[in-house]
This record gives C-alpha cells, structure tokens and sequence, in this order.
C-alpha cells in the first residue's frame, strides 16, 4: 500500500486563547508513522495582539537622465572626419557585457576592444553632428561620462 498524509486541524484551549496546530499524520501498511505537529505562539490574556503598521515605502531615488559628459568635448561639426567614443574601460569583464548591454539599450551599436587589461565599450565611426544625439541616449541608461577621440588616434 503507498504513503498517505492526513491532514488534522487540533484545536488546543491555553490561557483563555486558541491555537491552531496542523498535525500531519502519515501512515503506511496501516501502521501509524511519525506524528509532525507544528505550534505557533499563545501571547499571555494580558497582551492584546499589537496592530499591524504598514511602513510607508520610500520614494525611489529620481534617475538621472541628463545627457552623458563628452570628454575632452564635443567636436565641432565643421572638424569633419569620425571619431570614437569610449563608454566605459573594465578590467571585469561581467561589468564590460553590462555597459555593453546599456549601450545597446540605448539603442547604439557598441563594440569591445582590448586595451591590455582592460576590455573597451566603444562605439566606432561617430560623425560630430552625432555626438550630441549619442549623448543623450547615453545619458537615459545612466551613463554619466565618455571620452572621444579621432578614429585612429591612441588615448
């Protein structure tokens, strides 16, 4: 014959108040098995159950959504030419696939590149008149500093 579990809901009076226990019962072959009972807390007559408070939840910080800070600046429209922009260097790369994650969010096309120990969250061939776009979408997925430079210049 298989295990079965039955379910008993005792009533105990103690000090003037109730308390619920379940006991579950298991019985196997017709043999009674172990006994579980699980018992909660009686507060003494004296102490009336205290009234449960809801906490107020805290207002959630506001996110900060300016535009992200180009360093050293924005190039003017009339330099011409494309740049790069370096989001983020990370020397773990779990956080380098976060920041690269973000930016994709932001709907941009980043990239990785090596630079020794760290590994690079760019985006690559940036127009001047793009920057100030990319900035902002930067900005929105919290992004709060990035670095340009001219396409094939070291940093």
């Amino acid at each position: 014959m298989g295990v079965k579990s039955i379910a008993r809901i005792v009533a105990i009076i103690s000090s003037g108040l109730m308390m619920v226990a379940l006991c579950n019962a298991q019985s196997q072959g017709g043999n009674t098995g172990t006994l579980r009972a699980g018992v909660g807390t009686v507060l003494p007559q004296s102490q009336p159950p205290s009234p449960v408070v809801e906490q107020p939840k805290p207002e959630p910080e506001p996110v900060d959504t300016s535009p992200t800070v180009i360093k050293p600046g924005i190039p003017p429209k009339e330099m011409g030419g494309t740049y790069r922009i370096q989001v983020g260097a990370y020397t773990i790369v779990l956080n380098a696939v976060a920041a690269f994650d973000k930016v994709r969010e932001a709907g941009l096309s980043p990239l990785y590149e090596r630079n020794g120990e760290y590994l690079r969250v760019v985006l690559t061939n940036v127009k001047p008149e793009e920057v100030s776009a990319i900035a902002e979408k930067l900005g929105k997925v919290g992004f709060r500093t990035a670095f340009i430079r001219a396409e094939g210049e070291e940093w």
